[in-house]
C-alpha cells in the first residue's frame, strides 16, 4: 500500500467516525416506551404524556379502512384530518402485540394526509389519534381480518 491509498482511506475512516459521534442527532427520535408498550391504554397515554382525549367526529378525522382484510399483513389506510393545526397522527391496533403501529408528524405548512398499510394479527380495532394544539382526539374503525399478518 503506498501513502496516497493510505491516506485516503484514513481520511474517510476518520470522517467515517466523525460522523457516526453525531448518529443520535442525525437519526430521527421515538417514543421508545409507547412503541414498546404492550396495552394499548397504556400505549396512547405513553404517546400523549397523559393528556386528555376525546372522540372525534368524522368531518374531523377521516378513516379510509376496509370492513374485511383478507391479508393481514398489509391492510391499506388513509387518514386525513381537517383539524386545525393538526401536529401528529398515531394509528394504533388494539389486538396486536405491540399496538402502536406508526406516527406521523406535521409541520404548519402540510395537510395532514396519511396513506399507508399496516400489518393486523387478528379482527382488531383501528384507533387513529390525532394530536393539536387544541387538543387530542381520536376515531375507532373495526376490521375483520380473514389470515393474521403479524
Amino acid at each position: 500500500m503506498n501513502r496516497r491509498l493510505f491516506f485516503k482511506k484514513f481520511v474517510n475512516f476518520s470522517f467515517l467516525i466523525y460522523t457516526l459521534s453525531f448518529a443520535k442527532n442525525i437519526f430521527a427520535s421515538w417514543n421508545e416506551k409507547a412503541f414498546n408498550s404492550e396495552n394499548t391504554d397504556d400505549s396512547i397515554s405513553k404517546i400523549l404524556n397523559g393528556a386528555k382525549l376525546d372522540e372525534a367526529s368524522n368531518d374531523m378525522l377521516t378513516v379510509d379502512l376496509p370492513d374485511i382484510a383478507e391479508n393481514g399483513g398489509k391492510v391499506p389506510i388513509k387518514i386525513s384530518s381537517t383539524i386545525e393545526d393538526t401536529q401528529a397522527i398515531h394509528i394504533f391496533v388494539e389486538k396486536n402485540p405491540l399496538p402502536l403501529i406508526c406516527s406521523f408528524m406535521f409541520t404548519n405548512n402540510l395537510k395532514p394526509y396519511v396513506s399507508t398499510r399496516i400489518k393486523m394479527q387478528e379482527t382488531s380495532n383501528v384507533i387513529v389519534v390525532a394530536t393539536s394544539s387544541g387538543g387530542n382526539y381520536k376515531i375507532t374503525k373495526s376490521v375483520n381480518v380473514a389470515a393474521g399478518g403479524c
